[in-house]
């Protein structure tokens, strides 16, 4: 049996005695925490996200874009977002092109795509001001971003307790409890056939799997 690190991705590990592979999962900071599982991992991705463009930006349909947008008087736009221009656009008192706004965009907290991954990382982390980015800006809390997650997946599933796992009759070495803060145990409640990962999640109803998240590490 391989040992391999589990990718930088939200992904699931369905167990298996047989496995080939054994996962390697790594958290807890400076503790340095892992947790090793025999099975199959099912990649999910790290789940982009667009958080779309802002209020004032010029609606599709009202001519050149680039022309609308010069006609904005930044003054007049709200300080938060005013208070992020470049140096250069504040000066000049608009973007001249769509390449400079499209730049403000992707630098920016609040707008463009960001991915669910790296901002349940992010909350995760927790010391905001040390991040290159603050996640609050664009969610309340990381419940937000699990709900977005959720909604995502191919399948539905309840998180299994350490009281109910105690209380099984699972073997330990198969399913060991998770003893990092990246991995959740849970179980399938349902779920469609998966065309893109050729899995029938229907047939998986009732197995625990393990489900991977970003370290806060």
């Amino acid at each position: 049996m391989i040992e391999i690190p589990v990718p930088d991705e939200f992904g699931i590990i369905i167990p298996s005695e047989n496995a080939d592979v054994l996962w390697r999962k790594q958290s807890g900071g400076m503790s340095c925490i892992q947790q090793q599982i025999p099975g199959t991992f099912i990649p999910f991705g790290k789940m982009k996200y667009n958080h779309g463009w802002p209020e004032w930006t010029p609606k599709s349909g009202t001519g050149n874009f680039e022309e609308q947008l010069k006609k904005i008087n930044i003054k007049n736009i709200p300080e938060s977002d005013y208070k992020t221009f470049p140096e250069n656009v504040i000066k000049r008192g608009y973007f001249k092109n769509y390449t400079e706004f499209r730049q403000w965009i992707n630098n920016s907290e609040k707008y463009g795509f960001e991915t669910l991954w790296d901002d349940l990382y992010r909350f995760e982390y927790g010391i905001f001001e040390l991040l290159d980015k603050d996640p609050r800006n664009r969610w309340n809390n990381k419940q937000e971003i699990w709900a977005e997650i959720n909604k995502r997946l191919y399948f539905e599933y309840e998180e299994i307790s350490r009281k109910k796992y105690k209380e099984s009759d699972k073997d330990r070495n198969l399913y060991p409890v998770p003893s990092t803060d990246a991995i959740k145990l849970i179980k399938i409640t349902n779920g469609p056939i998966d065309k893109k990962y050729n899995v029938n999640w229907g047939k998986l109803i009732g197995e625990w799997v393990y489900f991977m998240y970003p370290n806060a590490d």
